[in-house]
């Protein structure tokens, strides 16, 4: 999903006659900065990872060629040759879950007021000690590579539930798409069509920027399949030689979105598992001799969002009552690898 809302941002700014900068990665997230998780993450101080860690950059890059999108621009080139002077786009949802906490106690009072008039404000007053952190982290990088500092000129809020296109952000802002601007955007969750969605958990507000008109024709031509990188290719290798897994046939519950789903379903979540057991027989009345694995989504690398979840518990129970031990989890550090959740996800994959 950061994947595809990544792909989103690329080309928004392919609309405003710009280029995305290739971000970092770490634990399944993206993010912009090297030293900076602007989000609930903002004060760990873990390792941040190069995207050539998960995917060909190649082929992410032809991807975005064959959709109309520039191909992504490295960090350090951003560093190097953009305009100094900053406008920083802060998105703000109408429910904060993963995102950096501002609106809190004074702030929320003021940017709530301020958006009872327009939907996009100025924020330079308002989130001074955020836009402090986010320059002298800038700064960090920029006396690494000995250029000139940047500056934030601009600082604007962005009220996500908003409808809005990336025409009128543009104007709205003060970008001239024939002059040379640098943006770095805060709280980006893609793009959607509609106020609400159906997901999992049922009919909710969608917690994505409302841009009915933007970027889904470029980006419903078929999947998007990006190659994995050699790194992760590799560690698939080793790892099916631990298992000693030739032929096979692998089962993966989701078990997160299936327990949230199970409340508003009482009894899906053992009728999916009995479902994927069946299946599991067909393929192996075949004849073909074939290994069956299990795989989960919970674990020491697993989804941040589902530790404890309710789906967790409720697969352990099924897999003890079906005397299913054995889970061919990855575990990246027994394997000498990268410990990155999102890094063990792509093996698994």
């Amino acid at each position: 999903m950061a994947t595809l809302n990544f792909f989103k941002l690329a080309c928004l700014a392919s609309k405003w006659n710009a280029r995305t900068v290739k971000p970092f990665t770490s634990n399944s997230r993206l993010y912009g900065l090297r030293n900076f998780k602007a989000d609930d993450n903002i004060n760990n101080t873990g390792p941040m990872q190069e995207l050539d860690l998960l995917y060909n950059i190649d082929s992410l890059n032809q991807v975005l060629h064959h959709r109309g999108i520039p191909e992504l621009v490295t960090f350090d080139d951003f560093l190097l040759h953009s305009v100094r002077n900053l406008t920083v786009l802060h998105f703000i949802p109408e429910k904060e879950v993963r995102e950096i906490p501002v609106m809190r106690g004074t702030t929320q009072r003021e940017i709530s007021h301020h958006f009872k008039f327009d939907y996009i404000i100025d924020c330079s007053k308002i989130l001074v000690g955020y836009a402090n952190q986010l320059l002298n982290v800038l700064t960090a990088e920029t006396d690494r590579v000995s250029v000139r500092p940047f500056h934030i000129t601009k600082y604007f809020c962005i009220n996500m539930s908003h409808l809005t296109s990336s025409m009128e952000i543009m104007k709205k802002v003060g970008i001239n798409h024939r002059g040379n601007v640098s943006v770095v955007v805060v709280n980006w969750r893609g793009m959607t069509n509609h106020t609400m969605i159906a997901s999992a958990k049922g009919l909710h507000s969608t917690n994505r920027i409302l841009m009915p008109d933007n970027c889904h024709s470029e980006l419903q031509t078929g999947n998007i399949m990006v190659a994995h990188s050699n790194t992760v290719m590799l560690a698939v290798e080793q790892h099916l030689r631990r298992l000693s897994l030739n032929r096979f046939v692998a089962i993966h519950f989701r078990t997160e979105k299936m327990g949230t789903r199970s409340p508003r379903f009482p009894g899906s979540f053992e009728r999916c598992f009995l479902k994927a057991l069946q299946i599991k027989d067909e393929i192996l009345k075949s004849g073909t001799s074939m290994t069956v694995v299990y795989l989960v989504d919970y674990g020491p690398y697993s989804s941040d969002t589902c530790k404890k979840c309710r789906g967790s518990a409720e697969m352990k129970r099924i897999l003890r009552k079906w005397q299913i031990k054995t889970l061919a989890h990855f575990d990246p550090v027994s394997a000498g690898s990268s410990e990155d959740s999102g890094f063990a996800a792509a093996v698994e994959m």
